[in-house]
C-alpha cells in the first residue's frame, strides 16, 4: 500500500488519496479537488530539511508522509490491510467540508488518536 501525493496517482485501492491544507484548515492555494480526495493533512509551511539547514515548503507532497506514518502506525496496531487502515482514519477525522466525504477535503483532517 502507498500514499502519494493526489496529482501523481493513478486510481486504484492500493493508494490513499491526500490533500493539503493549512494551519487554518483551508486548502493549499495549488490543490487539486475531486471525488478521489480521501483524506486532508497538513501540507503547507512544513519545516523540511535541506543541506546543512532547512525551509518551509508546501504540497501534498509534505501532507502525504504524515498519512503514511498514521497508516504505519495503524498497521503496527493490527490494521493489516490499507482498508482496516482507511476505516481507522475514517473514525478519527475533523471533518472539514460539507457532511461526510466531499471533493475538497476527502473525509477530513487526519487525527493521530495519540501514541
Amino acid at each position: 500500500m502507498s500514499v502519494r501525493a493526489i496529482q501523481n496517482q493513478p486510481e486504484g485501492d492500493t493508494q490513499a488519496r491526500i490533500q493539503s491544507i493549512h494551519s487554518r484548515r483551508k486548502l493549499y492555494a495549488k490543490a487539486n479537488t475531486g471525488a478521489h480526495i480521501e483524506f486532508a493533512a497538513p501540507g503547507v509551511d512544513v519545516w523540511s530539511a535541506k543541506g546543512s539547514g532547512g525551509k518551509c515548503r508546501s504540497g501534498t507532497s509534505f501532507a502525504s508522509p504524515m498519512v503514511t506514518g498514521l497508516i504505519a502506525r495503524t498497521v503496527a496496531k493490527g490494521a493489516v490491510s490499507l482498508s482496516g487502515a482507511r476505516s481507522l482514519l475514517k473514525r478519527r477525522v475533523i471533518d472539514l467540508g460539507p457532511a461526510g466525504r466531499d471533493a475538497k477535503f476527502g473525509w477530513g483532517l487526519v487525527q493521530s488518536g495519540g501514541c
